[in-house]
């Protein structure tokens, strides 16, 4: 198992696929957040980002472990 700084990658893999859904459905997601009144700092944000890509995600969700973190939070 290679690690970079002190990530796996899998956790690499996982955290860049939550990036790239985000950076795909941007517009929806800020939209989002915009009607919910969220923002980055409020508590439950993490959250609010775990359940967004696993809606995006279905399947693949649930073999992210950056998601269930997230998810955890």
């Amino acid at each position: 198992m290679n690690t970079r700084k002190g990530y796996t990658d899998k956790e690499i893999a996982d955290l860049e696929q939550v990036m790239d859904v985000l950076a795909e459905n941007v517009e929806e997601f800020q939209a989002l957040m915009k009607l919910r009144g969220m923002t980055e700092d409020q508590p439950g944000y993490q959250n609010f980002v775990a359940q967004f890509v696993r809606n995006k995600l279905r399947d693949e969700a649930l073999r992210n472990e950056f998601v269930a973190k997230l998810g955890a939070a």
